[in-house]
Order: structure tokens, then sequence, then C-alpha cells
């Protein structure tokens, strides 16, 4: 892995798709009588070995083998009050009677905070003042799921999964 990645090399599929193309992860769809596409597998995830090409299923398995534990997983159940769990990675959820929120401690190097959904896309974005003592709140109104937190500061940027229980 190290030397594909010196190399600028990839294991990864050019496409996720359902085509009759050699790049494909997903097995192919079928043609209608109009030229559409129609889908033998989902086109949203979810899928099992059964749904993957031979590319599909070797990417799938060098993604998880060599993807880093998300270790630890942050759990929040509102509205409990006064909880407070650390990643320990200078990162803290902390849950009172008005919320959730994000605690940073004086010098961390924090100045955007934000929030994902399970498909990536960003919910939430907040800067921060870096080095200074707050609590960020975490928007109220996010369904129950897991969410990733990220951090963005002069160092570089720190991620955790959130289970957000409500």
């Amino acid at each position: 892995m190290n030397w594909m990645e010196g190399k600028k090399l990839s294991w990864c599929n050019w496409s996720i798709s359902d085509l009759t193309e050699t790049s494909s992860a997903l097995k192919a769809g079928s043609w209608d009588a109009q030229g559409n596409i129609v889908h033998s597998v989902s086109t949203t995830g979810g899928w099992s070995t059964s749904d993957l090409t031979a590319s599909g299923i070797y990417t799938r398995e060098k993604m998880i083998a060599y993807n880093r534990a998300w270790s630890p997983v942050v759990t929040i159940r509102e509205p409990s009050t006064k909880a407070s769990l650390s990643s320990g990675m200078d990162l803290r959820i902390i849950t009172t009677g008005a919320g959730a929120g994000l605690k940073l401690d004086a010098g961390h190097c924090w100045s955007v905070a934000e929030l994902f959904d399970p498909a990536g896309r960003r919910v939430w974005s907040r800067a921060v003042l870096p080095g200074k003592s707050q609590i960020v709140k975490l928007p109220g109104s996010r369904a129950a799921g897991t969410d990733v937190i990220r951090l963005t500061g002069d160092k570089g940027r720190v991620t955790a999964p959130v289970i957000i229980g409500r």
C-alpha cells in the first residue's frame, strides 16, 4: 500500500455505477426500450457482496483493511444534563438541559468546527476562537444517528464520529 501511495497509484474504482464498464463497482443493470438504465442494485449504498463486481469487492476490502479505527465513538443521549464524553483528541462533547455542545479547552488550536451527516454532507459549520476556552452549541434539530465532527486548525484536521440519540 505504501508503495502504491508513493507512486501515486490507486486501487479505487473510477465509477460507483452499475454500467457495463470495467470501472464500475456495482453489477451491471439493464436497459429498457427507451434507452434508460434499469438498476439491478441500489444506487444509494447498503450493498452486499452479491451486488458488487470483482473490482468493487476488491476496493471495498482494501478500504476496510486500510481504514483506521474510529475510536472512541462519542455517544450523546439528550436531554441528559451535565454528561461529558471525551474522545481523547482535544474533543469533548457535553450535554446540558439546553442541548449538546462541543467543549474546547484553553490552548486548543482549532479555528473551525463542522458537523457532517452520514452521507458526508456538511450540515453545520462554525468559526471558533483558537486558544480560548469555549462551548460551541451543536445544532439541536439533527435527527438521531451517526454524524462526524471535524475540527480544523493550524496543525491540521481531526475528525471524530458522534452518535446522537434523542
